[in-house]
């Protein structure tokens, strides 16, 4: 009876600890998804991006002025799973070969990723602002000059 008392005791005791606590959750860039417009300099940016399933977001961007389309370009977003390291964005430009850059920085709201060797940029950088707009930069020496340039978008439906 006493084995039974202590066996009894000692389940009690693990069934009513409390749950160990669930590891942080590692941030993805998945904030991003969306439909993004903005307007400067007289014309229009927008960038679409699907939600992260499968371990990628596609995206595309353009940028329409005068009521033409003046450059284009797809987009893809693909995580460790699928790179087998870190997460990786992939542009191919106006419908040129891909550039890959690989992430740097990923937390809560930011994702940097960098490509040393591309000729520009070197840099691509997304800031989710406290107002839920997005920043989008792209940053680096071109030509030996280091110059950036950046794109404010709102949510669009």
């Amino acid at each position: 009876m006493r084995l039974f008392t202590l066996v009894l005791l000692a389940l009690l005791s693990t069934a009513c600890r409390a749950p160990a606590a669930a590891p942080a959750s590692t941030p993805t860039p998945a904030w991003i998804a969306g439909v993004w417009r903005g307007e400067q300099a007289g014309a229009t940016t927008e960038e679409y991006w699907t939600p992260l399933r499968g371990g990628s977001m596609l995206g595309a961007g353009r940028v329409l002025a005068g009521g033409k389309t003046v450059f284009f370009e797809h987009l893809r977003i693909e995580g460790p799973e699928l790179t087998g390291g870190a997460w990786r964005y992939v542009a191919l430009p106006a419908g040129r070969d891909s550039t890959a850059f690989e992430c740097v920085k990923l937390e809560a709201g930011l994702v940097v990723f960098e490509n040393p060797t591309h000729d520009f940029p070197q840099r691509v950088v997304y800031r989710l602002r406290a107002d839920g707009s997005l920043h989008a930069r792209i940053e680096g020496k071109e030509n030996g000059v280091e110059r950036a340039e950046d794109f404010f978008f709102s949510r669009a439906e």
